[in-house]
């Protein structure tokens, strides 16, 4: 595995994904892990900018994803974000009950916002577009941002309520620390769903650390507002909403919603 640490850069995604496509050849491809104090560019999901100040831990790791196999990658983000929570709560003392897993790729703490994935696939040069020799494998790059030290004012301008590690349990974590911990928890997570898919475990251990199961939600969908009860997350990683006006609850990939929020009662 190779890793890489800056002071500073615009974007770990952009960075990991130019190491993969200089790096790797079809004989040789091994993750890489890129990692900052600073991102001036940081990105969340739909092209929103992520706050990276001095004092979070920010990372990205190009996994070599074989093509036959690409449809797992659609579950990496969740994978991700278990493999934070894992990561968490193995430096920490804080109770499982209160981190929480906002679908489809949020940490929440104490219901603010710790933590963020943002999955990107780049497909790698073949012999049709490049002058690189084909190769089997993508780079599927899987983002990261943890909230580590300093208190919420640290964030700057924020959209949903945020938290730190520091700000929840009174220590303040070295970000390189919390870096290495999820490093090790995402390898293992994805080595595991290129092998054998999304396994029934991460299935249930993904429900029971969901936030708002079986609780009121606001999304919007199709541009328009809605509200239902969240029941879970299905096995293939759909969130299951139960809204007022429909017999059946209805299965909703990630790309189909946007805002996912507690609903005012």
């Amino acid at each position: 595995m190779r890793r890489v640490h800056l002071a500073e850069t615009g974007s770990t995604n952009t960075l990991a994904a130019a190491e993969a496509a200089r790096r790797w050849s079809p004989g040789h491809a091994e993750p890489i892990v890129v990692s900052a104090d600073r991102q001036t560019a940081g990105r969340g999901r739909d092209g929103r900018s992520w706050a990276s100040p001095i004092g979070g831990a920010y990372l990205s790791v190009a996994y070599p994803w074989p093509r036959a196999k690409i449809d797992r990658a659609a579950m990496a983000p969740l994978a991700a974000a278990l493999a934070i929570r894992a990561a968490v709560l193995d430096i920490t003392d804080l109770a499982g009950d209160r981190l929480r897993i906002k679908w489809p790729n949020d940490l929440l703490i104490d219901d603010a916002k710790a933590a963020g994935v943002l999955c990107e696939r780049q497909v790698m040069g073949d012999a049709a577009s490049s002058d690189r020799p084909a190769t089997d494998r993508d780079a599927v790059i899987v983002g990261i941002g943890v909230n580590v030290r300093g208190g919420v004012e640290s964030l700057g301008p924020v959209r949903v309520p945020a938290t730190t590690l520091e700000l929840i349990t009174g220590h303040a974590f070295d970000p390189g620390v919390i870096v290495d911990a999820i490093v090790g928890q995402l390898v293992h997570r994805l080595d595991r769903l290129v092998r054998s898919g999304w396994t029934d475990d991460n299935h249930h251990a993904l429900n029971a650390a969901l936030a708002y199961r079986d609780q009121p939600v606001a999304f919007v969908a199709g541009g328009e507002s809605r509200t239902g009860t969240l029941l879970g997350v299905t096995p293939d990683g759909r969130a299951l909403v139960r809204r007022l006006e429909q017999d059946q609850p209805t299965p909703l990939a990630a790309g189909d919603i946007d805002r996912l929020t507690p609903a005012e009662t």
